[in-house]
């Protein structure tokens, strides 16, 4: 189960900075208030689970 989490969290994680990289290249100009509302949103949502893979990742010995 935990592997399971790792992968989606990763896979989701990937998907999110695509996302946020196509903003930024794209649209960062044409941003609205709530434009820049979802923007920091998305990029929340990247740092959570960023944060969910890197604790769920295998130890190295």
């Amino acid at each position: 189960m935990k592997k399971i989490v790792f992968y989606v969290s990763l896979l989701l994680s990937v998907f999110f900075f695509i996302k946020i990289m196509k903003i930024l290249i794209y649209d960062y100009t044409n941003l609205t208030n709530y434009g820049m509302g979802f923007l920091t949103g998305q990029i929340l949502l990247l740092v959570l689970f960023l944060f969910t893979s890197f604790k769920l990742r295998k130890a190295r010995k």
